[in-house]
């Protein structure tokens, strides 16, 4: 048939690039003739510009000015906050070519890794009971501090951790503020190492309170329940 064509098009789902192929007959009916799934190994590049703006600006302005290349996302943690990065994700075969094109451009500082980070699993080490470890405020005398008013008034503390645990603002006199940059399903501390911190620097737990806790606790979930976190995630 003269009218038979084959129309082939490209659509990337969730990282992976699917070619499709599809036949047109009689210049009508399209049928679906093969389905072709490719994984694509992508780079993340985390990218710095010269100005504090909005994160869904710097990826407008970078969407904008390489739009002749490959991008399989452009990607912000701080899509309504004021920024001086994102993070590009690109194919790896792409990756040294749009890392040129991009530092061509005028407001862009600087291109590299955005590097992934991984520690290991923390394990207890406990030797004796829990009851036998005198607690940070007593080891280091501050319940005496604690008795001439010094409980941290006035102060900020930003922990980058692994969050906190849900219902975690009945542990602290001062409201807590928490950020998730992680990419897990939960915003909550699985791990317990974020919440054993914020609680030791401004805990109000009777008999082991912390050691400022009238200060004011700013919390930045950067690492996942599997320990895993990457650099943009810190900045």
């Amino acid at each position: 048939d003269a009218c038979q064509e084959q129309i082939w098009f490209m659509v990337v789902l969730n990282g992976i690039v699917v070619p499709l192929v599809l036949r047109r007959r009689g210049c009508a009916q399209l049928v679906l003739i093969t389905l072709l799934a490719v994984s694509v190994l992508c780079e993340r590049l985390l990218v710095e510009l010269s100005d504090y703006s909005l994160g869904w600006e710097h990826a407008k302005y970078v969407r904008s000015s390489l739009f002749d290349i490959r991008i399989v996302c452009v990607e912000s943690s701080v899509f309504g906050l004021w920024s001086d990065h994102i993070v590009v994700e690109v194919a790896q075969s792409d990756a040294d070519y749009v890392k040129r094109n991009l530092l061509s451009l005028e407001r862009i500082e600087r291109v590299e890794e955005d590097r992934p980070v991984s520690r290991r699993r923390l394990q207890s080490r406990l030797q004796k009971s829990l009851k036998e470890y005198p607690s940070p405020t007593e080891y280091h005398d501050v319940l005496a501090l604690h008795k001439k008013g010094y409980r941290g008034q006035n102060v900020r503390v930003a922990i980058f951790d692994t969050g906190l645990s849900n219902g975690y603002q009945r542990f602290f006199n001062r409201p807590v503020h928490l950020t998730d940059w992680t990419h897990d399903d939960s915003p909550h501390d699985s791990v317990g190492h974020g919440t054993f911190i914020a609680g030791l620097v401004a805990g109000k737990v009777r008999g082991c309170p912390g050691l400022a806790p009238d200060a004011e606790i700013l919390t930045f979930r950067v690492f996942t329940g599997s320990q895993t976190s990457h650099t943009s995630w810190f900045l």
